[in-house]
């Protein structure tokens, strides 16, 4: 009789369990928002993952990722012929303008040391970077072109 009624117990006790669990949470419905993450309801920021093209003014493009960190500094990572290559580097956000400044650390030889700044025009509301341009300055490996980037979520 004991086993019976300490067995019913805890089949009432797991029932309101599971009970609660499933009505325990209520999705929260925003209105007059835009681009909110719906898992972590965090508004955009220009800090992350983002993924995009580069094509320089010869029209040569490439595949890039940039990785935009809170503490001021970005990196990026290409292919250019056929090797991996690293750029280091800090950046700014003043009003709407995100402003990079890279030197290359890894990757082609000739590429190492060479220094890009790299601007666009950031929208908060969207969270996009949009009208990249960059322009390479080392002397002999001058260069310029666009980019687009878009946030990796």
């Amino acid at each position: 009789m004991k086993k019976i009624v300490l067995g019913s117990f805890s089949l009432l006790v797991l029932t309101f369990i599971l009970f609660i669990s499933q009505t325990g949470c209520k999705k929260e419905t925003f209105t007059n928002i835009t681009k909110v993450d719906t898992v972590y309801k965090c508004t955009p920021t220009i800090q992350g993952l983002w993924t995009g093209m580069q094509l320089n003014s010869a029209s040569a493009g490439q595949t890039w990722s940039c990785s935009i960190r809170a503490d001021g500094t970005a990196s990026y990572e290409n292919t250019i012929f056929g090797i991996r290559q690293l750029s280091t580097g800090t950046w700014t956000l003043t009003n709407e303008t995100w402003t990079c400044n890279m030197t290359c650390v890894y990757g082609v030889e000739k590429f190492i040391g060479a220094a890009q700044t790299f601007t666009a025009t950031y929208n908060a509301t969207t969270g996009t970077l949009t009208n990249g341009t960059y322009v390479t300055t080392t002397p002999g490996l001058e260069d310029s072109g666009t980019f687009t980037l878009t946030e990796v979520n």
